[in-house]
């Protein structure tokens, strides 16, 4: 757990440990970093996405079969962004977001491969995608608010 991204380190988490995290998650170079609070440290501090896996406290296994939990909303940034059935670049297009400014749920937390952070939606129509995070940006509580 670190200060900042790449900053200091706060101590090392032991294997396992479930933390609470907030807001989004953030770029950093090709890394996403996660803020959470640690009791143990007794901060808030950032964890390498690479070292955590996301759960839901309400449910850690879910499924693909069952209806996604909104965990935030994204913008498309350009006028044709491809859905990918993988966050890859070289996935399996589930179709197109054809209109810059659409905004569409989010289904997780972002996911970084490669030189991108994907970001999982799930469209009007209820198809479950990843969209390339240079091309969208995610929604913050006010942006949100004034979309509505």
């Amino acid at each position: 757990m670190r200060v900042k991204p790449w900053g200091t380190s706060l101590g090392q988490l032991p294997k396992d440990t479930v933390l609470p995290y907030y807001g989004t998650a953030i770029a950093s170079g090709s890394e996403l970093w996660y803020l959470v609070y640690s009791n143990q440290f007794g901060a808030f501090g950032y964890v390498l996405g690479d070292m955590a896996t996301v759960v839901s406290q309400n449910n850690p296994a879910a499924s693909t079969t069952t209806p996604p939990v909104t965990t935030g909303y994204v913008a498309t940034t350009a006028s044709s962004v491809w859905l990918r059935l993988k966050p890859d670049a070289n996935a399996e297009t589930a179709g197109q977001v054809k209109a810059k400014g659409t905004v569409l749920a989010m289904t997780g937390s972002p996911v970084a491969n490669g030189a991108y952070v994907w970001y999982p939606v799930v469209t009007a129509e209820g198809v479950r995608a990843y969209l390339r995070g240079d091309f969208v940006f995610q929604l913050a509580d006010w942006q949100l608010e004034a979309y509505k």
